[in-house]
């Protein structure tokens, strides 16, 4: 069954992305400030780790907002999926209504799994951060997609 209204559009959820960057910003901050707690001096090895733990921070508070700028969302339509990029992406990743049945499963490593849409040959995938899966699996549900087994 295909809608007959316009496509449904799926953001990421605000509180994932910044619960996941502010707990990685408290393990860096608890890494810098634990050395400058203790009485002893701090060694030159030590002070150049600090150093560098900063600017892995400053990286972290900076792609947290530019994340924040320019949120990417999900576009479920009859005809297609299109994963709309918010910030500088060149192109937009598009799931055809021709490629058949869609999969949705965690993929990486063991230590940093994303969340991904894909078909069941896994031509097309559409990374998936930040985003609600049953809202997605609804979504696409409404506009006539279907599922296969995984």
């Amino acid at each position: 069954m295909t809608s007959t209204v316009g496509p449904t559009v799926v953001a990421e959820r605000a509180g994932r992305r910044n619960l996941g960057f502010a707990s990685g910003l408290a393990l860096l901050a608890l890494a810098i400030l634990s050395p400058m707690l203790r009485t002893e001096p701090i060694e030159t090895g030590t002070q150049i780790a600090i150093g560098a733990l900063i600017l892995v921070a400053l990286g972290i508070v900076g792609l947290w907002i530019y994340t924040i700028r320019n949120p990417t969302s999900l576009v479920i339509a009859d005809d297609e999926i299109r994963l709309e990029p918010g910030g500088l992406e060149p192109e937009r990743r598009r799931i055809p209504r021709s490629a058949g049945s869609l999969r949705i499963a965690k993929e990486g490593s063991l230590r940093s799994k994303t969340l991904v849409l894909s078909t069941l040959d896994r031509e097309h995938r559409l990374p998936l951060h930040f985003m609600d899966r049953q809202e997605i699996v609804d979504a696409c549900y409404d506009h006539g997609w279907d599922f296969g087994p995984d």
